[in-house]
């Protein structure tokens, strides 16, 4: 049985990228489908209806049709923008850096329900400013992440630069966000 060329899938925006002068590449991660590139076509544009909607860190419902190299964005609409996460520095660099962990740790197209409910829990409680030290709390939330994807048995335990070390063994390369946290500290 093939698969629908059109599907919905909720999700939040990782990272993104332009392409073209009206286009963006987005790397999302859906509830659904796990991490997926899909492209945003005409958003750049400034009569774009949808760009409000396609920004980082963005909780959102999407309408997506297949594509040869690209699955694009036909609607959009939003569950939650964390407008409390975009008013601290600290806050949106903590974003970033999960982000990055989720789009660097995960394979494209493999569906993980439970690490999508943690990226949302982790940034509501980022968005209420519910923690109290930022770099503990990129240390708890990163430990969680490496026992929901089975990287290490839940009851290990580990400091921060052992976290760091370790995850950039596991992807091959340096976070691009270390030196966002270190400044947290």
């Amino acid at each position: 049985m093939q698969s629908p060329r059109i599907y919905k899938a909720e999700a939040i925006i990782l990272k993104r990228k332009i392409i073209g002068e009206t286009d963006r590449i987005l790397i999302i991660f859906s509830k659904q489908y796990g991490k997926i590139k899909v492209i945003a076509k005409g958003i750049r544009r400034t009569s774009s209806k949808r760009s409000p909607h396609l920004e980082l860190f963005t909780h959102v419902d999407l309408v997506l049709h297949k594509g040869k190299i690209w699955d694009s964005v036909s609607e959009v609409n939003t569950i939650e923008i964390f407008q409390g996460l975009r008013k601290h520095l600290s806050r949106i660099s903590i974003a970033y850096y999960l982000s990055e962990l989720v789009d660097r740790l995960l394979p494209d197209r493999q569906e993980h329900a439970d690490v999508f409910a943690f990226l949302v829990e982790s940034f509501q409680i980022l968005n209420y400013g519910q923690y109290k030290k930022g770099r503990e709390f990129c240390e708890q939330r990163s430990l969680i992440l490496l026992k929901l994807l089975g990287y290490i048995p839940d009851t290990q335990v580990m400091d921060f630069l052992e976290i760091q070390a370790f995850i950039e063994n596991i992807i091959g390369k340096r976070l691009n966000t270390h030196k966002l946290l270190t400044k947290l500290s």
